[in-house]
């Protein structure tokens, strides 16, 4: 049903999955069909529809066709799937869509603008399916900065359904927004559509203004579920139209109460660093990951993307040591249970390279003469102090990953600057993120250690944080893999990581 000459499409199952891994409880989704046939919802896109995944995704990630068919009969909306077009070619396109079309009403494909030339050639090709084509072209912002979009957005607009103005970063402002459309129908032969994110608390506003210049559909989820800040609230778009149409409000609601608790459990919803995404126009997957990580402080992240690193410097590459013994200390809490004996150990073997994965207790081993190296990744240095502490800088050096000053602003206190270098590449892997952990274990790898004993750490295996348990198992998948090239590792400390051998640091004094 058209509302005031606008269509709406709910994109809930979809671009909420992110939360979910596209995993939604049955009753869920059938509340949420149930719910949505009593409402002025044109579309309901359920998913995206992919070949494969490195992990698991549930099976809004993949929509197979038993499920398409299931939700079309029971839904009387029109149905819309989502393709990523840069991950696959127009012949596996078709292979996803061609079983399965006599329940699909909309193909969207997720195009970057930079690739609208191939996009078209694939358009070309789908339309064979018979199925209308929606184009959502992602990063709004950078459109009028690429040379020719425009003229190729005229060419593909006239073989297909929508052209799609996306708010990838949220960070539109409406008197822009009103700019780009008006501009955008003076090239299109189409209908235009617009998707918001709420990273500046503006997709409501934008919304009305892409329906005030003639936009023909707007996207929305319930209770604004989506990636990062999410999305314009599907109640509060059904509401504001309630104004010129009846709503069944207690439709409205069951759908709203359906989803509460998973807004709870997830607490999606635009917060400082998703503003800050808004603001810098960076991609919000970028400033979570250093975040969530303890990469990077706000300030720091801000620092970067505005170009101004106050502390950007280039370092000597650092020379060959070699160590036959290393202790790498770690952050976690178990180091404080243990000092004394972690401290009793150095004091017996001065011949041991301690190793600073974590700056978190340095404090407690700064007296000792064992030879120190010191891993810096963005901020670790700020942990503590280091500006104030004295040590003998010719029994010490910090380390920095390669390039890391240009991918990770990393903070050098002032007097470890003369004793900085830099580590040439992650060889232990080379798809390992750049950490605390994969660039102490580059180091004692480059040091040719024979043994290498490990304490603090404890491991995030009980943890339900989603960023611990991603760390523990970036960092077990390392430990697995210095296992297989016959580099053992010994935690002297409680440890929950499984390819560590565990030891005991009382054993040993």
């Amino acid at each position: 049903m058209a509302v005031n000459n606008f269509k709406i499409l709910d994109c809930t199952l979809r671009d909420g999955g992110y939360y979910t891994k596209w995993d939604f409880d049955s009753s869920i989704v059938t509340n949420y069909i149930s719910s949505l046939n009593k409402l002025p919802i044109d579309f309901i896109e359920v998913g995206y529809k992919n070949i494969f995944s490195n992990e698991y995704q549930g099976e809004f990630y993949y929509c197979p066709k038993y499920r398409l068919e299931e939700i079309k009969a029971k839904c009387n909306k029109k149905i819309a799937v989502m393709i990523d077009e840069k991950n696959y070619s127009t012949k596996q396109m078709i292979s996803l869509l061609d079983p399965c079309k006599e329940s699909i009403d909309l193909i969207r494909l997720a195009v970057d603008p930079l690739r609208i030339k191939e996009s078209y050639k694939k358009v070309i090709k789908l339309k064979s399916l018979g199925i209308p084509i929606a184009c959502n072209f992602m990063y709004l912002n950078k459109w009028e900065r690429i040379p020719g979009f425009f003229n190729n957005l005229k060419i593909i607009s006239s073989q297909v359904e929508y052209i799609y103005l996306v708010d990838s970063f949220g960070s539109i402002y409406p008197h822009q927004l009103k700019k780009l459309i008006l501009k955008i129908k003076q090239f299109v032969d189409c209908k235009v559509g617009f998707h918001g994110h709420n990273n500046l608390e503006l997709a409501f506003a934008n919304t009305l203004v892409a329906i005030e210049n003639g936009v023909d559909i707007v996207d929305s989820t319930v209770i604004g579920m989506g990636r990062g800040a999410g999305n314009l609230k599907t109640e509060l778009l059904i509401s504001h139209i309630s104004k010129d149409l009846k709503i069944n409000f207690n439709a409205l609601s069951s759908l709203v109460d359906a989803f509460s608790k998973l807004h709870s459990d997830y607490n999606w919803g635009t917060n400082l660093p998703y503003m800050l995404s808004g603001v810098t126009e960076t991609p919000q997957k970028l400033i979570m990951e250093w975040l969530s990580k303890r990469y990077l402080s706000l300030n720091s992240i801000v620092n970067k993307i505005t170009n101004f690193n106050t502390y950007k410097h280039s370092f000597p590459k650092l020379n060959n040591m070699l160590y036959d013994k290393s202790i790498i200390i770690g952050g976690g809490s178990s180091i404080e249970k243990h000092i004394y004996a972690i401290l009793e150990f150095l004091n017996q073997n001065p011949e041991f390279v301690i190793v600073f994965s974590s700056t978190r207790y340095f404090e407690l081993f700064q007296n000792l003469s064992n030879f120190k190296i010191f891993c810096f990744v963005g901020d670790e240095s700020e942990r503590i102090d280091l500006s104030k502490i004295v040590f003998d800088d010719k029994k010490a050096v910090a380390i920095v990953p390669s390039g890391s000053l240009e991918t990770i602003p990393t903070r050098i206190p002032e007097n470890f600057r003369d004793i900085t270098f830099e580590i040439e590449s992650l060889t232990i892997d080379n798809n390992a993120k750049v950490n605390n952990c994969s660039l102490s274990l580059q180091v004692v790898k480059n040091l040719l250690c024979k043994t290498i004993f490990l304490v603090g750490f404890d491991g995030y295996e009980k943890s339900n944080k989603v960023y611990e348990i991603e760390l523990f198992n970036e960092n077990d998948s390392l430990f697995k893999l210095l296992n297989e090239n016959k580099i053992e590792l010994r935690s002297l400390t409680p440890t929950t990581y499984k390819n560590i051998i565990i030891d005991s640091i009382y054993s040993h004094i």
